[in-house]
């Protein structure tokens, strides 16, 4: 099977698990077990907000565009070519999801929510910061050796714990997952699928 076949049912997959994400997040109900596993993450020691929060800032909307000044310093054009689409296409894809699914930040749906220095208001599906991360790491892991790439998702994990952490998510669930890294399928095919074969321009794994 040819990669970018691959790469179009892996984007197929991803989208099937995320619609029965939102259908979930969309009923608004914050059940027994998705609350207690949110406050077993949100009600950790006051001491870990430090770290917490350096977590967070993996996620923000600047993130795609430093790894792309990286990738260019290493002659990776198409893959800093794909982080900077992603930054355009988690703004319109978040806005579009948000508008169909209207699931309330915890201080809402939870009530005795932890906030730590994250606004009380808006809404919480789907986790911005996890769709930064995830694709961040998803493209990465296309020219990573396999060590690294796992330290990649790893990161992108702990950024959605983070989130829960500080109060902003209910379950890290709404936050990683497959979904979380759909939008970096698009911009793979919009840059790898080109004429040049992916394996030639992305050069050989280490």
């Amino acid at each position: 099977m040819s990669r970018g076949r691959r790469d179009v049912m892996v984007l197929v997959a991803s989208l099937a698990v995320f619609a029965v994400c939102a259908v979930i997040a969309a009923d608004g109900r914050v059940g027994p077990i998705e609350r207690a596993a949110f406050h077993a993450v949100n009600g950790l020691p006051n001491w870990l907000y430090g770290p917490m929060l350096a977590f967070q800032y993996l996620g923000v909307l600047a993130m795609p565009l430093i790894v792309a000044v990286g990738a260019l310093a290493f002659r990776r054009w198409r893959l800093a070519a794909a982080l900077v689409l992603v930054v355009p296409c988690k703004l319109a894809l978040e806005r579009v999801v948000k508008w169909l699914v209207q699931r309330e930040r915890p201080v809402t749906t939870v009530g005795d929510a932890i906030l730590r220095g994250v606004h009380p208001g808006g809404l919480s599906f789907v986790s911005g910061h996890a769709i930064i991360t995830f694709a961040i790491a998803g493209l990465l892991a296309l020219v990573l050796p396999r060590r690294w790439a796992v330290v990649a998702f790893v990161l992108a994990i702990l950024n959605a714990v983070a989130r829960v952490y500080l109060g902003a998510h209910t379950r890290w669930m709404w936050s990683v997952g497959p979904r979380s890294a759909w939008p970096s399928r698009p911009c793979w095919i919009c840059c790898w699928t080109w004429p040049v074969t992916a394996p030639a321009a992305l050069g050989p794994r280490r």
